[in-house]
């Protein structure tokens, strides 16, 4: 049974919660989990393209922010520190996923294959009714076209709708680069989305 969180309790800023965890109220990172669970599945899967490994990678997410978060500076931000928690947990899976796929191909006549859904993947994401529903956003499959480092922007940006400030402490880099790279990011997409819809 889905547990449900009173009015007051959502209305607790993230910050007050981590503070009551390092306090010793570990219960309170069921309620801090609850709420990023299905922001960062979907930023995870706009990588990785599959249910499975985007949940295992939200799982290993979630255990590295229990066993971390003692450390983290309650004078800042808590959202864009998960965030960096999880794109660098994404970052290390296809880093691992690519050199598999370099070994794998010297089976396939030296080509890699593009990332696609395979049978099993779409029996799962059926299952998930909300997923399905995201999948259904036309704009986040422009997006995935994008290269990788505009596409963690963008979609930071516009889809988790963060601050420049918040996308800056998330990726560890200058916010200037941030704007930029939006900035770049929105003319690329926009190139995308039109040559589609000249197909």
């Amino acid at each position: 049974m889905k547990k449900t969180y009173s009015k007051a309790t959502r209305k607790i800023s993230d910050e007050i919660l981590v503070e009551k965890i390092q306090l010793g109220n570990d219960k309170d990172f069921n309620i801090l989990s609850q709420r990023y669970k299905t922001k960062l599945i979907r930023y995870i899967f706009n990588f990785t393209k599959n249910i499975e490994s985007a949940e295992d990678i939200l799982q290993n997410t979630l255990i590295k922010t229990h066993k971390n978060i003692n450390r983290f500076d309650l004078s800042k931000k808590f959202s864009p520190w998960i965030y960096r928690i999880a794109h660098n947990e994404t970052m290390t899976y296809l880093n691992k996923e690519t050199k598999n796929r370099k070994v794998l191909s010297l089976d396939n006549d030296g080509q890699i294959e593009d990332d696609i859904f395979s049978q099993k993947d779409i029996e799962s994401l059926s299952m998930n009714s909300w997923f399905k529903k995201e999948l259904q956003d036309e704009i986040q499959v422009f997006i995935k076209k994008l290269p990788e480092k505009y596409s963690s922007i963008i979609y930071m940006k516009f889809i988790e709708d963060l601050s420049y400030q918040e996308i800056s402490e998330s990726l560890n880099i200058p916010i200037n680069t941030v704007r930029t790279q939006v900035s770049r990011a929105k003319k690329q997409l926009l190139k995308i989305i039109l040559s589609e819809q000249i197909k």
